[in-house]
């Protein structure tokens, strides 16, 4: 996968020049020339590191930085700082506002390549670490301790942004029996099965969590273009497809659509949504399915 560069200076020479330098099969580069195209930039898409100049009009580097250390997820975005100017004072002041390193002007290629290599090589070893933290061993989902963390800070967007987000609470049909009669590595089979059809049909920017042995979390950005129940159909018919144990894998499940909800409702909204799943599991067992 290629790292996603993001260089930012007003001087279009100069992001030529650095672009030169760092362009390979594994680094793919996008461009800003102000702090402000910069930030919204960086707010829409998904970056390993920023190459990013000090003086520059409107909002310059450093307040671009202070933006950036506002937000729990952008910070992490290693900045490397870019600048003439290389007194101990004015780097003190970068370091303050949260950049990892600088680049002094005019740029020597082995130094530039050296500083950004190495804070790749950071910024990838701690992006796998925290993923590994953070996702369950079997299925590759998220585990539930991020849950509340990913769906405190999108409660906290909704509310900000007017908008809405959908929770799905899936339970995997007939995990025990398959366990009694097959054994549990058939059992992981249907759970991972299951996990991967529900990760096949998501985007890049949902969420599938793991909650416990059965149940899983989905949670997206409410779209007309993806509806619960779209989203639902499109995994059931995938599963069909794929069977365990001579059966079609199968889940109930409970949808809840944010409100505008504050963040101090999450396990509100979680109980609600296992509630709606386990009122539809109760259905099927009464109709015997």
């Amino acid at each position: 996968m290629a790292n996603n560069i993001l260089i930012v200076d007003d001087n279009l020479p100069n992001i030529q020049v650095l672009g030169e330098i760092i362009q390979n099969d594994e680094n793919d580069i996008s461009i800003a020339t102000d702090g402000l195209t910069a930030l919204n930039f960086i707010k829409k898409n998904a970056l390993d590191l920023i190459l990013l100049d000090v003086m520059m009009p409107v909002m310059d580097g450093l307040q671009v930085l202070k933006e950036l250390q506002q937000d729990e997820h952008l910070k992490k975005i290693p900045v490397i700082l870019l600048t003439a100017l290389n007194s101990t004072e004015d780097k003190i002041k970068g370091f303050q506002a949260g950049a990892v390193d600088y680049i002094v002007k005019p740029f020597l290629k082995e130094e530039v390549l050296a500083r950004v290599n190495v804070h790749l090589r950071l910024a990838n070893t701690m992006k796998k670490l925290e993923e590994d933290s953070i996702k369950d061993v079997l299925t590759g989902a998220y585990n539930r301790r991020f849950a509340d963390e990913v769906i405190m800070h999108r409660l906290k967007v909704n509310k900000r942004n007017n908008s809405r987000s959908v929770l799905i609470m899936l339970d995997i049909d007939n995990l025990k029996n398959i366990n009694d009669n097959f054994g549990h590595a058939k059992g992981d089979e249907l759970i991972t099965t299951i996990s991967s059809a529900v990760i096949n049909n998501i985007r890049d920017t949902d969420y599938l969590f793991r909650l416990g042995g059965d149940e899983f979390l989905i949670l997206y950005n409410y779209t007309e273009n993806q509806t619960p129940d779209s989203l639902i159909e499109r995994i059931k018919k995938e599963l069909t497809e794929r069977k365990v144990a001579d059966l079609i894998p199968d889940f109930s499940y409970g949808v809840i659509i944010t409100k505008g909800e504050d963040s101090s409702q999450i396990e509100e909204l979680i109980k609600s949504c296992d509630d709606a799943m386990y009122a539809q599991k109760k259905q099927k067992k009464a109709q015997g399915s």
